[in-house]
């Protein structure tokens, strides 16, 4: 929890990442209940985070930086975060049963109904009709979104963000997956290019 706390505030944020990344690993392998997604992401990211130049970025590291900041976001480090988002999400699209998505278009309401939050029956029950949308939504997001970071211009690769962002919230208020949307966001938010800011 310290590494991980010192990492969010910025403190020497390479080596903090580097140590927690190797903390959590050993933790997940020697835990048998985590069977969640984002409990096997948040090692990988925080491993892969400690080749990014993530001194000038913000926090405490930032401020006790001495020298030109880095260009974060036009380093080659992060062709393994591009990578890993677009296979985790075009991939993921392209395997997904089509039917359950366009012609029967139940994978939502069938994902509500097997891991769903209160408020996810809740939306199931007085909104049945919106469900079928959300299933094609899903779909074409999670095929099309990842196409839109790889390219070069800023408010594409922002849409893409936005597109992405807008699925883990739902995962985050309508399905119970555990920390999962949590960790996809905070690794969506590294690809929000600096013209936004």
């Amino acid at each position: 929890i310290l590494t991980v706390s010192l990492f969010g505030l910025g403190y020497r944020p390479r080596a903090m990442a580097l140590l927690a990344g190797v903390l959590l690993l050993a933790l997940d392998a020697r835990n048998p209940w985590l069977l969640n997604s984002g409990h096997s992401l948040m090692p990988a990211f925080l491993l892969l985070s400690a080749l990014l130049p993530l001194e000038g970025s913000w926090g405490v590291g930032a401020a006790l930086f001495r020298g030109p900041v880095p260009e974060a976001l036009r380093t080659p480090v992060l062709l393994p975060f591009l990578l890993i988002a677009f296979t985790a999400y075009f991939l993921n699209a392209v395997a997904k049963d089509f039917e359950a998505y366009f012609v029967r278009a139940d994978a939502v309401e069938n994902a509500i109904v097997n891991y769903g939050t209160v408020l996810g029956v809740l939306f199931l029950e007085r909104f049945p009709g919106v469900l079928p949308w959300l299933s094609r939504y899903t779909w074409l997001v999670e095929a099309g979104a990842p196409l839109l970071l790889l390219l070069p211009f800023w408010s594409l690769r922002l849409l893409g963000v936005g597109l992405l962002a807008s699925l883990h919230l739902g995962f985050l208020l309508f399905l119970d997956v555990g920390n999962f949307p949590l960790v996809m966001l905070a690794f969506l938010a590294l690809f929000i290019p600096p013209e936004f800011w």
